[in-house]
């Protein structure tokens, strides 16, 4: 018997561990699997004694586990979603960027490319400028906006005696010193023409510059501003060309024609005062035709002393020597003998000779013998 009731006992022992531990432990444990592949579906539930039995209270608080981790993995979700959606959105924006930054980069690019090859040209024209000024025989010089000199080359180097790292740098009115030929005083009006007033100015007739050891060249040439692409005022370039050889033509020509002129003045002189001579009967009376050709004769003579006197003329305005008589002109007489000059002319071409002046006009304040030229 007691055998019998031990058996009964382990028999009901193993009946109620079977149905109220082991059977909630392994729901708990497929509930636990589930949970860990994230299904958070569904709960578990237990077949208890009580409702304060420890299994009870396991299976509650496991449920509530589950309810909080479902939660949690819903916001979690729901967070992660937001994210990739900010993730995916500023990647796009990433995106949009970096095109842009690529092809800002290319236009950069670009533009680097073309002022290096901007560049390259300036600086092969900056050579070839510098050549070409360099080969240039004349002087040149150029200053900025304050008068100020940046260039000069070797002609304007050898006129001014200063090397150009004298120069640059200094006043132009330091360096140049246009003085004119008669008075010696300085002259920059060409040049002062040119920078205030924005014009081309040309040097004047006897202008010289005088070097930095006192030697003066004769020069012509002239002065311009330079401006910008806005029309501003940014200097100027001078180019004076040294006349010296110039000079020297002039002198000799202007030396042979006075030399010249002087020495034809004694036979015209004399060819015009023999047909006189005979015209007054110095030797008799003449025929009507041999009187015709002596007064043609005296004609010529007498143009050919007008003409030795306008050669003199010439000489002496070139060398500012000209004289000029003032007086009052009877005109009706000036014209008469310009009329007989020409009389003979006229007439072999047809053509008549016509004089007349204003009423009450009789004499004039002039120099007839340059009137009777012009």
């Amino acid at each position: 018997a007691s055998t019998a009731t031990l058996l009964l006992f382990l028999v009901a022992s193993l009946f109620f561990f079977n149905q109220f531990i082991a059977k909630p432990l392994i729901k708990l444990k497929e509930a636990a699997v589930r949970i860990a592949s994230l299904d958070f579906s569904s709960t578990t539930t237990t077949t208890t004694t009580g409702e304060n039995d420890e299994m009870g209270q396991l299976a509650r608080a496991f449920n509530t586990m589950v309810s909080k981790l479902k939660e949690s993995y819903a916001g979690l979700e729901r967070k992660i979603r937001e994210k990739t959606e900010d993730l995916a959105e500023s990647l796009k924006n990433t995106k949009h960027q970096n095109a842009e930054l690529v092809r800002t980069r290319e236009a950069i690019t670009n533009v680097v490319e073309d002022l290096q090859a901007q560049n390259a040209l300036i600086e092969r024209e900056e050579r070839r400028l510098h050549v070409t000024l360099e080969s240039i025989g004349h002087a040149v010089i150029t200053v900025d906006d304050f008068e100020t000199i940046t260039l000069m080359n070797p002609g304007a180097m050898q006129l001014t005696g200063y090397w150009d790292t004298e120069a640059i740098g200094k006043p132009f009115r330091q360096i140049v010193h246009p003085v004119g030929e008669a008075d010696g005083r300085e002259n920059y009006g060409f040049f002062d023409l040119a920078i205030a007033q924005g014009k081309v100015g040309f040097t004047p007739d006897g202008l010289w510059v005088e070097a930095k050891d006192g030697k003066r060249t004769p020069v012509a040439g002239s002065a311009a501003a330079v401006h910008d692409t806005s029309g501003a005022l940014i200097g100027g370039v001078v180019v004076l060309r040294d006349i010296t050889r110039e000079h020297e033509i002039d002198r000799a020509k202007s030396e042979f024609i006075s030399l010249a002129t002087h020495q034809l003045r004694t036979p015209l002189t004399t060819m015009k005062w023999i047909p006189e001579m005979l015209l007054e009967g110095a030797l008799g009376k003449l025929l009507p035709k041999q009187r015709k050709y002596i007064e043609d004769i005296r004609r010529s003579a007498g143009r050919l002393v007008i003409l030795v006197n306008q050669l003199l003329d010439i000489s002496r305005i070139e060398s500012h020597r000209l004289d000029i008589k003032v007086e009052d002109v009877d005109l009706k007489r000036l014209f008469e003998d310009v009329k007989s000059e020409f009389e003979h002319d006229a007439r072999v071409r047809r053509h008549k000779l016509a004089f007349s002046i204003p009423k009450g006009m009789t004499t004039l304040y002039t120099d007839g013998r340059l009137l009777s030229e012009v």
